[in-house]
């Protein structure tokens, strides 16, 4: 699994480094957050299910600012032990999470976090967004089955967008989970 988690951060990665901090404060596809919300929300996910992944149940309760400093390269080191988690042997068995989600479904809404979530910031930023095939393939596989709007936690994804029909599959995927993949700043 570590392949995937590294084909889906390094796209996301490259966003974060080519953004500027002038950037930060631009309105995102996810209506009432910023580039900056979205990026402290990713951190703080990537290292909860880091957590999760090792067997840890993390607090995802507070909301502390992790974008200062060195946080582009806190968001990498993330993102890596991230893959080290759920990378380990064993890390998907195992008793549900904390909050009721089998550990294989975390493992997978890990990914999709930081393939969503890598989009947000580019769309918003006007930067390149191209995560790789196998990544667009695999959280489609998980997520597209059933409405994450009414069947996933309450405001974790909006109801799905209208795609056309031969739109790329990650413009289809966006728009399933609630994102306009026409969306423009």
């Amino acid at each position: 699994m570590s392949n995937l988690y590294e084909a889906a951060a390094a796209p996301t990665l490259g966003v974060a480094n080519a953004l500027t901090d002038d950037q930060l404060a631009v309105a995102t596809p996810c209506t009432e957050y910023t580039v900056r919300d979205v990026l402290n929300h990713l951190y703080q996910v990537t290292g909860f299910f880091a957590d999760l992944g090792r067997g840890v149940e993390g607090d995802f309760t507070a909301e502390p600012d992790l974008i200062v400093g060195e946080w582009r390269r806190g968001l990498s080191d993330a993102t890596a032990s991230l893959s080290r988690a759920w990378s380990a042997e064993g890390s998907l068995e195992g008793p549900d999470t904390s909050f009721g989600m089998p550990r294989a479904m975390a493992a997978n809404v890990a990914i999709s976090e930081l393939l969503v979530h890598g989009w947000d910031v580019a769309v918003a930023c006007g930067l390149p967004y191209e995560p790789s095939s196998a990544v667009v393939d695999y959280v489609w596989g998980f997520q597209s089955h059933g409405n994450p709007h009414t069947e996933g936690p309450p405001g974790l994804f909006g109801p799905p967008v209208a795609a056309d029909e031969d739109a790329p599959r990650l413009d289809r995927l966006i728009a399933h989970l609630g994102r306009d993949p026409r969306w423009k700043p």
